[in-house]
């Protein structure tokens, strides 16, 4: 699975020995020309297409084109609004979106297969995709035993390994300097929210009442 924003040409992608791609549609660029990449791909039937409209708030007639334009071509898709505070992301400004637009990013679902089982001890089970997940604010799992570093690495550019993109539990090494081991434990989450959509299905429990986990 790779993801892009689908600026490259056409060939390119489709030339690749790749099982699925996950194309972010960005609106400060040419994100027409990555919509039409997206269709063409989708219409090869080899590879799984998924599109990630990112809903930048001076582009929400855009998002709102090309949420349209998926759902008539049956292309999954998923809407990600954009956060723009530092650190851990506590939250999403939504004072930058008008009312509309923010009800609507609230309201829409993702159309991909959700991904993440979550169990509380007093409610029905829920699956959903990460997205929205994050979207709807059901992420925060501070404290929480989580199995990063068991069920996922992350490795920066630099060769920097660490358990998850959150980068909880700090470095665990460089595979540039042979120095990485890899956790055989999970480890207790210390972030506010879990704002990345490959963290949020990894497993997670709390011993108050409920648990999140990849599907």
């Amino acid at each position: 699975s790779v993801t892009t924003n689908g600026t490259l040409p056409y060939e390119f992608y489709a030339s690749l020995p790749v099982d699925q791609y996950v194309f972010s549609i960005h609106f400060e660029y040419e994100w027409l020309r990555a919509v039409n990449t997206i269709q063409k791909i989708a219409d090869m039937n080899s590879i799984k297409v998924i599109a990630q409209i990112m809903c930048h708030h001076d582009h929400m007639a855009e998002a709102l084109q090309v949420r349209a334009m998926m759902l008539h071509s049956h292309i999954p898709s998923t809407l990600r609004r954009i956060r723009w505070t530092k650190g851990d992301h506590d939250l999403f400004d939504d004072m930058r979106y008008n009312p509309f637009d923010l009800e609507w990013l609230k309201s829409q679902e993702a159309t991909v297969q959700p991904n993440t089982i979550i169990f509380y001890k007093d409610k029905p089970l829920e699956q959903r995709h990460a997205n929205d997940v994050i979207k709807l604010k059901l992420n925060q799992y501070s404290g929480w035993t989580c199995n990063a570093g068991i069920e996922s690495l992350m490795i920066n550019w630099d060769g920097d390994v660490h358990r998850a993109t959150c980068r909880v539990g700090g470095s665990l090494g460089n595979i540039y300097n042979n120095e990485f081991l890899q956790p055989s434990e999970p480890v207790t989450c210390d972030r506010n929210f879990c704002t990345c959509s490959a963290d949020i299905p990894l497993t997670k429990y709390s011993s108050i009442n409920h648990t999140t986990e990849i599907i």
